[in-house]
């Protein structure tokens, strides 16, 4: 084994990167990439880190990363590529690229383990999570105002540079009373996350091409952070787009809080003080029988007049034995349409929404609202790593705050 320099100990950038990763235990990881074979000298855990200084840096391509590790020769050491003569030995461009293509499973790896770590200092980590998407724009002409294409957003015209992008379209507010949408070709992430006394953790991350119901990213998020935490939050809040009742249920239905708003799209029958549906002649219905589906209990309900021979009404169905509808009796299906939006409580858990907008900022800082890669695997691992950087630095502030209050 080559004895490290001590030019690698003294070196600013070397140490600064060194204290930064200190959290992680990689020797838990793979030491081969998924879907490798032969021989690999290199392990996965070092082009990992090779990555993690891509983003710190602001390094926007793999060939800028390669530039930097070679004027950089002691990081480059203690990233972990050996020298075979008197420097290190780096790997060609593409050879980075093509790691970049494999290790989306084994930065989620990494992000997982710094949640876990975060979990052990930070006893009240599920206190509260916020969820929420963000787009990242491909790396396609078809995103480039600047160069002439011909049906730039048909969805029937594929770019030809990144076959897993899909069409999408944003909000924008360029003033205070204006919105208007904006078409483009990228991705999806979507994040929970909570916040601690020396910043915000990602607790669960995924990523995928855009899709038109944001809610679907959510699946996997859910399963991520009841792996991590070994149950639901005790408190969830995200915007409208994420308003489905599977969501309530898999917090309320624990013993937890939601602060979600209401996405009208959704609909909601109107009830009585008594918590009983409503019809559309605005009469109380009753309760008939009760049942189970595939989402959870459920009550029936039936035309209050149907059992009146002298009632009448004008809704065409009162001939047949009338209106019935069929409502959920699901603790987080009930919460989602009794909850009181207007209260005090409300309101204030909903305001902590913006601490997934901090994540989000904290990611465009770093270029990854484009990141110039193509593919979704590439495009997975390099925001992946994003997530766990910001988490990397939240770490090294709890461990300083924990080292200067000892």
């Amino acid at each position: 084994m080559i004895p490290t320099p001590a030019s690698v100990a003294t070196d600013p950038i070397a140490a600064a990167f060194r204290a930064l990763v200190a959290p992680v235990d990689w020797s838990r990881l793979p030491q081969r990439a998924p879907e490798t074979s032969g021989p690999q000298p290199v392990p996965a855990t070092v082009y990992l880190k090779a990555l993690l200084v891509k983003i710190d840096k602001h390094l926007p391509s793999i060939e800028a990363l390669r530039r930097y590790l070679a004027d950089h020769p002691a990081l480059c050491w203690e990233i972990g590529f050996r020298p075979h003569g008197e420097w290190p030995s780096l790997p060609s461009s593409r050879w980075l690229r093509t790691q970049q293509q494999r290790l989306g499973p084994l930065m989620a790896q990494v992000l997982e383990q710094t949640v876990r770590i975060v979990s052990q200092a930070v006893p009240a980590l599920d206190t509260l999570v916020a969820l929420d998407a963000t787009h990242h724009l491909a790396w396609v002409k078809h995103n480039n105002p600047n160069q002439s294409v011909t049906h730039r957003f048909d969805a029937r015209q594929q770019p030809a540079g990144d076959r897993d992008c899909r069409l999408g379209a944003k909000t924008v507010h360029p003033g205070p009373d204006l919105a208007r949408k904006l078409a483009f070709w990228g991705y999806h992430s979507a994040v929970m996350t909570t916040e601690t006394s020396s910043g915000p953790i990602v607790l669960g991350a995924t990523v995928g091409p855009v899709v038109a119901q944001e809610v679907t990213l959510a699946r996997p998020l859910t399963t991520q952070v009841q792996a991590v935490l070994g149950h639901p939050p005790t408190g969830l809040t995200a915007d409208a787009a994420f308003d489905a009742g599977w969501l309530w249920e898999w917090v309320v239905a624990a013993g937890g809080t939601v602060a979600i708003a209401h996405n009208p799209r959704t609909g909601a029958p109107r009830r009585s003080p008594d918590g009983h549906p409503v019809c559309a002649q605005g009469h109380v219905m009753r309760p008939t029988s009760q049942g189970v589906t595939a989402t959870g209990p459920i009550q029936h309900y039936g035309c209050p007049l149907a059992r009146n021979p002298a009632a009448t009404c004008r809704d065409p169905r009162f001939r047949r034995k009338g209106c019935h509808k069929q409502i959920s009796t699901a603790p987080g299906a009930l919460a989602r349409v009794t909850v009181d939006r207007t209260s005090a409580a409300y309101q204030a858990t909903y305001a902590k929404r913006t601490m997934v907008e901090r994540v989000f900022s904290r990611i465009k800082s770093w270029g990854l609202d484009r990141p110039r890669a193509r593919g979704l695997a590439s495009v997975t691992t390099i925001v992946l790593a994003g997530y766990v950087l910001l988490n990397l630095h939240t770490l090294n502030r709890l461990t300083m705050t924990a080292s200067v209050q000892e």
